[in-house]
């Protein structure tokens, strides 16, 4: 568990009300919190006394809000309740009273012993044309680059730079890298166009040594963050599994997993051309376009604050059922799950930051009489959901 002097608290507290905390700064805040409750015995006083009146400003915050409940035909909804790991200002994360009929059970009141598991780190594996894996948590950039044979390094944020420019009448290279996140982690790569990718768990990226003179394509299981470098001469093409994305130069995210029902392209910067089995659409910024298993195009409006939350440190959830939660969780904690009896109806919307344990988020789905518990089975953690 990483610690901050209370100087160090202090300053990024206040920055962030002055809103000028840098990318770095802003991380540490978040992971500083999310960490709070968990750490009692070896945060310092001053901290705790921060941290309590972040919690009372929370308090203020939701006692000037006026909560109604919200019918929905053929929905039940159960908003996540308060708890200290979860924040409602400084843009840090939000609370919510309980939609239900009963009154919001207080995680304080809980004594349950929860499941663990550590949130995700950084981390992934290259995996060359000849079929070598490097572990690039383990690899010095001296030692990557002899292995690669190409200009490649690694950032002090631990990510893979390819160090060269490829530009518009390169030979084509049909030699194919893939850079794999496991599960519990998430990685940053910079192509060799310049293109930045931050690749979410359990994600898979494929790029050519070398992009082609007409266009630059990679294929990509998983989800990612694109922030591809322009250039009109040659289209930047993402395939997935059911769509196909085309840009000049734009930011986006994809998010294409196999177990879920659909694969999502949202589009925060730019224009893009979405292709799917024969269907085609454009998107603007804050549109979002679906392709499901019949292959069905849709463009609908969106929150781009839900959809890039796990690129900018946040699990959060809209109107979501209890598997695609789980789902969410099983990729960035690396565990399993399972269910046992009826599943629930209910849909939830919350969020966390992703620098907290497991039990944090579990802790507040038990005040919403949600039951859990686990079983390990050699090194695999396996979530029961009761």
């Amino acid at each position: 568990m990483e610690h901050f002097s209370d100087e160090y608290i202090e300053l990024l507290a206040r920055k962030y009300k002055e809103g000028t905390l840098s990318a770095k700064e802003q991380k540490d805040f978040l992971k500083w919190y999310g960490q709070l409750a968990e750490d009692t015995e070896t945060v310092s006083e001053t901290q705790m006394q921060l941290g309590d009146r972040i919690f009372k400003n929370i308090e203020a915050e939701l006692g000037n809000q006026d909560y109604r409940p919200e019918q929905k035909s053929g929905k039940s909804y159960v908003w996540i309740g308060a708890a200290a790991s979860l924040l409602l200002i400084f843009g840090l994360g939000y609370l919510f009273y309980s939609f239900s009929n009963k009154p919001l059970v207080q995680q304080e009141s809980l004594h349950l012993q929860s499941p663990e598991a550590e949130a995700g780190t950084s981390k992934a594996f290259l995996t060359l044309p000849n079929g070598q894996k490097i572990d690039l948590t383990k690899t010095a950039p001296d030692v990557l680059a002899k292995l690669t044979g190409m200009p490649v390094g690694k950032s002090s944020g631990e990510a893979l730079v390819y160090n060269m420019r490829n530009e518009a009448g390169a030979t084509p290279s049909n030699k194919m890298n893939v850079l794999s996140v496991p599960a519990g982690g998430e990685y940053e790569i910079v192509l060799h166009d310049g293109t930045h990718v931050w690749m979410n768990a359990a994600s898979s990226l494929s790029y050519p040594e070398h992009f082609g003179s007409n266009e630059r394509i990679v294929s990509l299981q998983g989800e990612a963050y694109f922030e591809v470098a322009h250039d009109a001469a040659r289209p930047f093409k993402v395939i997935t599994k059911r769509q196909v994305v085309q840009v000049l130069g734009t930011h986006f995210n994809v998010k294409a997993y196999d177990d879920d029902a659909q694969t999502v392209t949202t589009l925060v910067q730019g224009a893009v051309r979405v292709s799917s089995a024969g269907k085609q659409g454009l998107i603007r910024p804050g549109q979002q376009a679906s392709s499901d298993e019949k292959n069905d195009l849709e463009i609908a409006n969106v929150s781009l604050k839900f959809a890039l939350a796990w690129k900018n440190g946040m699990i959060e959830f809209q109107d979501s059922s209890l598997p695609q939660l789980m789902r969410q969780i099983a990729r960035w904690y690396d565990i399993k799950v399972e269910y046992e009896g009826p599943q629930r109806k209910d849909l939830f919307t919350g969020g966390i930051s992703r620098h907290s344990r497991l039990s944090a988020l579990l802790n507040i789905l038990k005040a919403n009489d949600i039951r859990f518990s686990m079983r390990v089975e050699g090194t695999q953690k396996i979530l029961i959901v009761h």
